[in-house]
């Protein structure tokens, strides 16, 4: 959008908050951060035109997401329950999640649960074994996470790994590196993903915050802005994401298959 300014990208980009406004209600604030950032990146190209052209879009896009396609549950909740958000919000509004927390998750707050949730391991979403980074654990093939919905480790067995080498290269990318441009366009990327995790109640849990893995994405993308030989870092950190993924396709997959024969 910002480097074409075409304006069938536009009407792309409305699709697309048609559909995520739509898919949950955290659809809305997520969608909201999205558009706020592609607001920032137009007004940075100091171009007043593009920036009216996406400022009028994106009401466009949130009226017929929210008024029309979405009128069932918003308006609707909002005249029947008193909230757009119900259950979830307004006087009459259910707890959904408190009866799901892992037990050994249960005295934890904030950051503490958050970072237990994630930089640990789980066998069955109940009982949370701590380990240490790039530590090799022959346990870590005994774990069958063949439950759905895994409420610790969410983010897959080599989180912690994932997280430490991203740190590491985005330390390299701001203050070794030092290209401003891409810099800012990386800062501004990965804050809005970063408040979009903070603003969720419910962030320990990876289903609710699943864009949570586009951070390390972003940076490794960013960090091949204008090379033309990637770094250590960057192919270290692609090779353990892709063993990441990899892992848990297998984990979650070949269960299924045996259930279904």
């Amino acid at each position: 959008i910002i480097k074409s300014q075409n304006e069938r990208y536009l009407f792309v980009w409305i699709s697309a908050m048609v559909i995520f406004i739509n898919l949950k209600f955290t659809g809305i604030a997520f969608t909201g951060l999205a558009c706020l950032c592609l607001l920032g990146f137009s007004l940075f190209s100091k171009n007043q035109r593009l920036f009216k052209k996406v400022f009028l879009a994106e009401i466009i896009g949130a009226v017929v997401a929210i008024f029309f396609v979405g009128f069932s549950p918003y308006v609707e909740n909002t005249f029947e329950k008193g909230h757009p958000f119900y259950p979830l919000g307004g006087r009459e509004a259910k707890d959904i999640t408190s009866s799901l927390v892992p037990i050994e998750l249960t005295e934890l707050k904030g950051f503490k649960r958050f970072a237990v949730s994630y930089f640990t391991l789980t066998n069955d979403g109940e009982r949370i074994y701590p380990r240490l980074p790039f530590i090799p654990n022959t346990s870590l093939g005994q774990f069958p996470r063949t439950y759905g919905d895994a409420r610790v480790s969410g983010e897959g067995l080599f989180f912690m790994e994932i997280f430490i080498i991203a740190s590491l290269l985005l330390f390299k990318m701001l203050f070794v590196d030092k290209d401003r441009k891409r810099n800012f366009y990386l800062l501004v990327s990965i804050s809005f993903l970063i408040i979009g995790v903070v603003i969720v109640p419910d962030n320990w849990w990876a289903r609710y915050v699943p864009f949570l893995y586009l951070i390390p994405w972003t940076i490794l993308v960013f960090s091949l802005w204008g090379k033309k030989k990637t770094c250590f870092l960057s192919q270290l950190l692609l090779f353990v994401m892709l063993l990441n993924s990899t892992t848990e396709i297998v984990k979650y997959v070949k269960p299924q298959i045996y259930s279904t024969q």
